[in-house]
């Protein structure tokens, strides 16, 4: 409904689940990536399961390919993206130091990511020469940050045949909340909003919103809370096209600072994919394909 822009059925759908009482923010905002809070979480509403020993990530488990091999890491962009722990900005906090960048800041920037000088007090889960988090070692990409959601801190020095069982999770409570503020802030504007984007903000430890902000202004804080709340859960690529944006975000977009000439490219006719060529031959010449393929 939110892709089609259909944002009073949106709202009236959300705002029944909510009514429901069947889920709930976790208080652990990090346990919901692993075990064993993931076996009773509240807020977990659809997800793969796994369960050792018949049914794990074999050979190559989460671990290894995040934690070892660091095939996905997050960008400089996005972690300036986490406001301090004021609700303000970096930019224009108060509280924020830029000489400790990483301190008081949105708790959920250290329960999504590690970063340099991160010992097993911040769950770095290595030991020996590599007990202690270094940027440019162990497949750690200067100028990124490795994720540290969805790891399970038991793990210790996760190698190529590490074995773990949590599930992928595709559906939170908290995307409805979310889901509901958006579609009530595009649909009646924001005095009916507030309170499912501040419940969600609040769980992590963030100062609620105060009213008054305009339509525009929430829309914009909305898309905020929703980067920073689903970071590396594979929300934010369909959000940006949701919204029309992703060309404006996407294209030109130096993923990392310390190396400017490295851009993405992305352009306006990506917001749709390709239809095969062997769909519309069968279907012609009633389905033609989509603008610029």
């Amino acid at each position: 409904m939110l892709h089609e822009k259909k944002y009073a059925e949106a709202a009236a759908l959300a705002k029944t689940i909510i009514a429901g009482n069947k889920y709930s923010l976790w208080a652990n905002y990090g346990g919901n990536f692993y075990k064993p809070d993931q076996n009773s979480s509240t807020e977990i509403m659809f997800s793969v399961k796994y369960l050792q020993p018949n049914l794990l990530h074999q050979d190559v488990a989460i671990a290894v390919s995040l934690q070892r091999w660091k095939g996905e890491q997050g960008t400089q962009d996005l972690i300036n993206e986490y406001e301090a722990i004021d609700g303000k900005p970096i930019a224009t906090s108060t509280v924020y130091d830029p000489a400790k960048p990483f301190e008081k800041r949105d708790p959920r920037m250290r329960q999504t990511f590690f970063f340099a000088g991160d010992t097993k007090a911040q769950g770095w889960p290595f030991t020996g020469d590599l007990a202690v988090g270094t940027p440019g070692k162990d497949s750690w990409t200067v100028g990124f940050y490795p994720v540290k959601k969805w790891l399970d801190p038991a793990q210790v020095n996760p190698d190529y045949g590490a074995i773990d069982d949590n599930d992928f999770v595709l559906l939170r409570y908290a995307d409805i909340l979310l889901m509901h503020a958006e579609a009530e802030n595009e649909a009646n504007g924001p005095a009916a909003a507030l309170a499912s984007i501040n419940l969600v903000r609040q769980r992590a430890g963030m100062p609620a919103l105060a009213s008054g902000a305009s339509q525009s202004q929430l829309r914009d804080l909305i898309r905020h809370e929703r980067r920073v709340e689903f970071a590396m859960e594979g929300q934010r690529y369909f959000d940006l096209r949701r919204w029309g944006i992703a060309e404006q975000k996407l294209n030109g977009f130096v993923q990392n600072p310390l190396a400017p000439t490295i851009k993405a490219k992305y352009e306006a006719k990506y917001d749709l994919w390709p239809i095969p060529q062997t769909e519309i031959d069968r279907n012609a010449p009633v389905l033609t394909q989509n603008p610029g393929y």
